[in-house]
């Protein structure tokens, strides 16, 4: 209905003279007409805010509308499994070998994410909690005393960042926490924010942490994986996800670190729900059965595996879900598609 037709209406049904009317109907039509200014104006400011808080909160990156699960024939099956064999971007040159003690634990465990268990403080010694511009978050992981290794959309507009590490909750100032902050930010050249393609940034710190020389339990690189495993799907390999995001669709990002473990599907099962013009080798994705898995706030955090000599490597970064968090296949850069990058900027030996 519009504005003077409902101040017509109004004046009306007031019962007042035909004077009265005309001057109640002039003093009408302006007050609602102020008022419907003022409703669209708050509409407006209300859609903002809305924009604001899907951007701090990192809700889930939306990719197209979930489509009923595709059943693959046997040939397709086949061709899409040979298009999503994964290869490294180009051969690591770096000169700088991580430590020999990158992806160690020093504190035994005694998180959500969703469906997962609180993390004790030390057990995930890489993670990092970023701020950026004082508003939004994201997780990462330190890759090197100077490297932090996030996802693009998490640093992708923003200029200011404040890293916390060696910490488990948000809230409280831990002994031997640090914060540092910087402006230093690399996107991925062929990031693409429509169909998150490439979805991997990197921060460097003003100066390097001299991680031994703090001789804490609670900071520590992750170590990235090798050159041989260049071409590995890491299929039914299980992995863990940590980061402060929501612990459900309804819940809001936690103070406190959580981790999931979930198994890695292969590309081909994560294409029948998402198409596979949007899942590309450089992805990989996890299953989310069973009420497991990431959710807004998690952007950027590490998924880790555990190798055969006990310590911890970096496979994939946190990228995106669905519109729910559970029970749908969820998206994570895969690193090694990334080896050469990562070395380009940093300088980081990656092992063979």
């Amino acid at each position: 209905m519009g504005v003077t037709k409902a101040a017509d209406r109004f004046v009306y049904k007031s019962g007042c003279s035909q004077q009265c009317r005309r001057q109640l109907l002039i003093s009408t039509r302006s007050i609602m007409v102020h008022l419907s200014i003022s409703l669209v104006v708050a509409l407006v400011l209300c859609q903002q805010v809305v924009g604001q808080e899907q951007k701090i909160t990192f809700v889930n990156k939306i990719l197209p509308v979930l489509k009923e699960k595709l059943v693959y024939n046997e040939t397709e099956f086949k061709l899409l499994e040979q298009k999503n064999k994964p290869k490294i971007d180009f051969f690591p040159n770096g000169t700088r070998p991580q430590s020999a003690g990158a992806g160690m634990v020093r504190i035994l465990p005694t998180g959500q994410i969703v469906g997962g268990f609180r993390a004790a403080r030390g057990q995930f010694p890489w993670q990092v909690y970023i701020v950026m511009d004082k508003s939004s978050s994201c997780g990462g992981s330190l890759i090197s005393p100077q490297w932090i290794l996030t996802a693009a959309h998490c640093v992708l507009g923003f200029s200011d960042f404040e890293i916390t590490l060696g910490s488990a909750k948000r809230n409280i100032v831990e002994a031997g926490r640090i914060n540092v902050v910087t402006k230093h930010k690399f996107i991925h050249h062929g990031y693409n924010d429509q169909n998150l393609q490439n979805d991997i940034a990197l921060l460097r710190l003003n100066s390097p942490i001299n991680i031994t020389g703090l001789k804490s339990p609670f900071i520590n690189t992750i170590r990235l994986p090798k050159v041989s495993d260049g071409s590995r799907t890491f299929v039914n390999t299980n992995g863990v996800v940590s980061g402060w995001g929501k612990t459900s669709d309804a819940g809001t990002v936690t103070v406190q670190l959580n981790y999931v473990t979930i198994p890695v599907i292969s590309n081909v099962n994560c294409s029948a729900v998402y198409g596979a013009e949007y899942i590309k080798p450089t992805m990989m994705c996890v299953s989310g059965a069973n009420n497991k898995g990431i959710c807004s706030g998690d952007s950027g955090g590490p998924l880790v595996v555990k190798e055969s000599d006990g310590q911890w490597s970096q496979i994939g970064i946190v990228s995106f879900s669905a519109y729910s968090c559970h029970n749908y296949p969820q998206g994570f850069t895969r690193v090694t598609s990334f080896m050469g990058w990562i070395s380009n900027h940093t300088g980081i030996q990656f092992r063979k």
